[in-house]
């Protein structure tokens, strides 16, 4: 397959809206039998910890906080020491705040948050209630107690800044009661899912999901004409295919959307139909005191709740879809009311995928011509046996439970799993990585990675004063296919303009300063009004938000900009003049997939890479290279694996290139880079501890570097047979002898090394090669720049001779045994030397050469993420 079509992705900016609040009942100290049996978190407000968390993206599907999360304080005061909490005697209030910065399962709260009344709510004083003001506050001193709790909406992936029933994503969570003698700024509460969570989420990021439906009619239950006996005819399938649905439909439609929290009982209410029909919003819905649009437990019939009640629906989130529902039946009727739902193992599912290519669909459809429809009882474990079957009845919605589905393509089948864990905090897609597919398509959070460095080094330059110089780490396959997508400028794929505006907002909880995106070619409405474009409807158009940073010029102060991406992100800032560092933290199988390469000449990578000695494997590559063009960076440490032609570079221009290991057919032009030049003799480029292992004899005959200009190239090796040219450089810029001339060598420091240095190549298998271009081998002994044959390259003891002797001897064969030190030695003598210059201070070669322990036995060096000890470094000098 192909990995081609590059695709967008948006990251949430917004700051942390984490609104403190509950309902307008007074505290109890019990909670019902599935509140305790929750999965939690633990959240601490915590007044006294400074700069402990950062701004961040909000895609927390395990449970944690989001940005923009909603949660309301409750505090009651107690007159005679908590002895009692009276509701006649006692004093109650309701809080809210809006920390700026929020992280993992914690909130915190800089001094003053109790003073931050929530309006519109009703609070008590000794048994008599009164709506709050912002004036109201509720204060007492040491030794008095007060009890707390909060519940919390969950904002994942700004579903509540959408504020549209469209993105709603009803995660009610409540926390226990925790007391404590005041003040008090510092209370840990624990929050709790209340509600059950069905998702569905792609194998990779080569699907995207468009909308998933629970099967209800009868055509979605037929089974097809091999199924069944041979004697059932179509009249047959459609009685059992018309049973199944309509048991399924009968439990769906005692399934009911969460809409807020019942605090007498700790139970979630139901969402009415009125509300929502009516334009009722999600915001609104949340922090409503009567709860006038609620349905709670046990008020209604069976026949009530199917006809007022809002069923639970799939609705997208960050490129999956989710549907939240409450665990148990609602109604009046017995037996059931109370008890949990289950849906039956026969209960089906469909699911549209986005067809990316418009290869099936008709113009502007953005699904696929086919839906997808899956039973429960298809979904296989790890042993092939059935997760959801007549034994276990099926799928039984409990509180606090998360069951989610990964669903794609593995090559051209339509395939189903399910996580084996059904926690909110052990699921994570980030930990899946499903063989790639055949049908590529972006992923909301592709970008996280990126766009979270990003803000973390805007952060620490802003509030710790330190160097703006964002380090980016790329951990799983997907990351680093939308790395390619950043530098090969294909990331954004929007059409239009958006403009801005930096202006406070009606809708936002504390009237915040932040920009407006407006289109300036649909400006306003019928009414005259702004037209404003929401991240997630400028995302839908390809478009890809991050943060900049301005330093400060001159009597100009530093700031932060928001903007959106055009073209390629090269890993190089202009502004602050720096070239970016990005991490490889995994190993990435590519699955035979077909990839362009990472930078062109019109969009060339300018960062550091820096591979972490991991592997990237069973890859071809669009004209062979991995990375097409570099300028200003490097390329370190970094292994690659293919059984197809696979170099590491192009074009590299005034770069820097060290430890890299290949086993793969070369390119015709070079097993390592085609081109690289330095700028000048005083600043060349680097070609350090790089190794060429070749499979077979037909694998290539190419030189490690195909042609260069003001290089320093030391400890590498070329193992490739048949080279009749230039085994380590093919040819140099005309009329250089930079590599020709004299290596002057020293017995003592300080030593001047040569151009090049400590590398190998194989003459067993390459009798016609040369080091350089065409010109025979003239190098001094000491300079290690040698053919040699296999058994030479593989040794492992040093076998040398005073270098006066070995000039005097006359046999080639018994000069070439006389190698000196073992190469592998010798290579990594290079690469200590290239670690201590300038450039190697900076861009380390982190890996060294070692070979089997038992002497001979044909294998040749290999690059390990290892700190050498003393004697596996040679002294050349010696």
């Amino acid at each position: 397959m192909t990995m081609k079509r590059i695709y967008h992705y948006y990251i949430a900016t917004l700051l942390v809206a984490l609104v403190a609040c509950s309902d307008d009942v007074q505290l109890t100290p019990e909670m019902s039998r599935e509140q305790k049996q929750l999965l939690g978190r633990a959240v601490n407000f915590n007044a006294s910890i400074a700069d402990a968390f950062e701004s961040r993206a909000s895609y927390n599907h395990d449970g944690q906080f989001n940005q923009g999360d909603w949660m309301k304080i409750f505090r009651q005061y107690s007159p005679d020491g908590g002895l009692t909490f009276d509701p006649a005697t006692t004093s109650n209030r309701i809080y809210y705040y809006v920390p700026k910065y929020a992280g993992g399962t914690q909130i915190v709260l800089p001094n003053g948050w109790q003073w931050h009344v929530l309006p519109g709510k009703i609070g008590s004083d000794n048994g008599s209630y009164f709506v709050q003001t912002e004036a109201d506050s509720l204060s007492w001193e040491n030794g008095n107690s007060v009890r707390f709790y909060a519940s919390a909406l969950s904002n994942l992936s700004g579903s509540l800044d959408r504020n549209n029933w469209n993105s709603y994503y009803p995660d009610y969570m409540l926390s226990n009661t925790v007391s404590s003698s005041g003040p008090s700024e510092s209370v840990p509460l624990t929050m709790r899912h209340l509600g059950c969570r069905i998702g569905f989420a792609p194998r990779n990021s080569g699907n995207q999901i468009a909308k998933v439906e629970i099967c209800l009619d009868p055509e979605d239950y037929m089974r097809n004409d091999n199924a069944g006996s041979a004697d059932e005819d179509e009249a047959d399938k459609l009685q059992a295919a018309t049973t199944n649905a309509d048991y399924v439909r009968s439990v769906y439609n005692r399934m009911c959307t969460p809409g807020g929290i019942d605090l007498a009982n700790s139970r979630l209410n139901a969402l009415v139909k009125s509300y929502v029909d009516g334009g009722g919003k999600v915001q609104e819905l949340y922090l409503d005191a009567t709860q006038a649009q609620m349905v709670t437990f046990g008020t209604k019939t069976m026949a009530d709740i199917e006809s007022e009640v809002v069923r639970p629906y799939f609705v997208p989130n960050d490129n999956r879809f989710y549907m939240i529902s409450i665990p148990n039946d609602m109604s009046s009727d017995f037996p059931q009311a109370g008890q949990l739902i289950t849906l039956p193992p026969y209960t089906r599912f469909k699911v549209w995928l986005r067809d990316v290519n418009s290869g099936d669909t008709p113009a502007g459809d953005k699904l696929e011509s086919t839906y997808h429809i899956f039973s429960l009882s298809d979904v296989k474990d790890a042993n092939g046996n059935q997760v959801f079957n007549d034994t276990n009845y099926g799928l039984t919605l409990e509180a606090g439970r998360s069951y989610l589905f990964y669903v794609g393509y593995h090559y051209d089948t339509f395939t189903v799993d399910t996580d084996p864990s059904f926690s909110w905090t052990e699921q994570d897609i980030a930990a899946r990585d499903f063989a790639d597919t055949t049908t590529p398509a972006p992923d909301a959070s592709e970008y996280a990675w990126w766009n979270n460095a990003i803000e973390t080094a805007i952060y620490n330059s802003v509030n710790l004063n330190e160097q703006y110089k964002p380090e980016f780490t790329i951990s799983t396959k997907d990351e680093f296919v939308s790395f390619m997508k950043l530098v090969n400028g294909t990331a954004d794929q929007h059409t239009g303009t958006l403009k801005r505006v930096f202006r406070k907002g009606k809708t936002n909880p504390d009237n915040e300063l932040r920009y407006w995106w407006y289109d300036p070619d649909n400006l306003r409405d019928a009414n005259g009004d702004t037209i404003w474009v929401t991240h997630e409807e400028a995302r839908e158009r390809g478009f890809v938000f991050y943060k900049r940073y301005i330093p400060a010029d001159g009597d100009k102060a530093s700031y932060v900009t928001e903007d959106y991406l055009s073209g390629s992100y090269n890993f190089y800032s202009d502004i602050v003049k720096r070239h970016f560092n990005v991490n490889l933290a995994c190993d990435v199988d590519f699955d035979d997939c077909v990839i362009p390469p990472i930078g062109s000449a019109a969009t060339p990578f300018m960062g550091n890479f820096n591979g972490g000695m991991y592997t990237v494997s069973n890859v071809a590559v669009e004209g062979s290279y991995l990375f097409g063009e570099v300028q200003g960076g490097s390329i370190t440490n970094l292994r690659l694996r293919s059984s197809y032609a696979l170099g590491l570079l192009n074009v590299g221009v005034e770069s820097h290139i060290a430890g890299i290991d290949i086993e793969a057919p070369s390119p015709a032009q070079a097993a390592i880079v085609a081109s690289l030049t330095g700028t000048d003799a005083k600043s060349p480029s680097y070609v350090v501890g790089c190794i060429h292992r070749s499979r077979s004899a037909a694998d290539g005959k190419a030189p490690l570097i195909g042609t260069g200009d003001h290089l320093k190239v030391w400890g590498c090796m070329n193992t490739v047979g048949g080279i009749t040219g230039g085994a380590i450089l093919g040819s140099y810029a005309d009329g250089s002898n930079m590599f020709l001339a004299p290596q002057v060598l020293e017995d003592k420091e300080p030593v001047t090394w040569g151009n090049i240095m400590c590398c190998y190549y194989d003459s067993e298998q390459s009798p016609a090669a040369n080091a350089v271009a065409d010109i025979a081998d003239t190098y001094a002994y000491k300079e290690y720049v040698r053919g040699r044959r296999t058994h030479v390259l593989c040794a492992r003891i040093d076998n040398k001779v005073d270098e006066a002797v070995f000039d005097k001897l006359t046999d080639p064969n018994q000069k070439a045994d006389f190698y000196g030190i073992a190469p592998w030695r010798a290579m990594n003598c290079a690469i200590d030397r290239y670690n201590t210059t300038a450039v190697g201070r900076l861009q380390p070669c982190k890996a060294h050469y070692e070979v089997n322990s038992t002497g001979y036995d044909m294998r040749y060096p290999v690059l390990l993420d290892v700190i050498p000890t003393t004697e596996q470094i040679g002294n050349i000098l010696k």
